[in-house]
């Protein structure tokens, strides 16, 4: 039988501490000159990066070029969502000097879901990757922040009392949350939209993967 680590009382903070997070936050959203939100990553005090991972990314990219040259179907695909991400401002080129004083490469492969109906291909990032095992990931500086999300028991019982259900959905949730500049830097990956040309970019939104993106997100909304 399995058990989640909650249960057994094994959290990554305090009852206390986790709402000091979500304090935190509250205390630092903001919106930008457009509107959009943007916040700050829950870093844990006194953890920090000692590597970026820039090298063992360049080689998980290199291992994933090779599988999509025997696919270029899914490899024009791949550039597509990273030629289309940079043109919306999800992610822009990595600027000469840090933002911030975290700097970690996050390897990235396809992921490809015939099924969907609509995004069949998805980019997926590790940032739970390490340059060596006594390293520490990107992951493991950040909170994972306070569940906010509604138990799925309330959720059945408020749906069947209410006479009216209104159902919604948020295109790439994630990625309509912005990345304040400090904490950029922290996700960066390496890509190649031109073969043979790798080039750096970093997020400007909170990624899928990292460990506190679902709280900021549900904070956030």
């Amino acid at each position: 039988m399995l058990y989640s680590l909650d249960v057994l009382g094994v959290e990554d903070r305090g009852e206390d501490d986790q709402l000091d997070v979500y304090t935190e936050f509250n205390e630092t959203i903001v919106r930008d000159k457009e509107g959009r939100y943007q916040v700050n990553v829950p870093w844990i005090p006194g953890a920090q990066l000692t590597e970026t991972n820039e090298i063992q990314s360049k080689k998980r990219l290199r291992s994933v070029t090779k599988k999509l040259n025997q696919d270029l179907g899914l490899k024009t695909e791949y550039r597509n969502i990273v030629a289309q991400q940079v043109e919306k401002g999800i992610i822009e080129r990595v600027p000469g000097e840090p933002t911030g004083s975290r700097v970690f490469y996050m390897p990235h492969k396809p992921v490809v879901k015939s099924s969907a109906t609509t995004t069949k291909v998805r980019m997926v990032f590790d940032a739970s990757a390490k340059p060596n095992p006594l390293a520490r990931s990107v992951n493991e500086c950040m909170y994972k922040g306070p569940p906010l999300q509604p138990l799925l028991w309330d959720i059945l019982i408020r749906a069947r009392i209410a006479p009216n259900l209104l159902i919604g959905d948020i295109q790439q949730a994630f990625l309509q949350v912005g990345l304040k500049p400090e904490d950029r830097d922290a996700f960066r990956f390496v890509f190649e939209l031109i073969d043979g040309t790798e080039e750096q970019f970093r997020f400007t939104r909170i990624p899928f993967g990292a460990e506190a993106s679902p709280f900021l997100l549900g904070a956030t909304l």
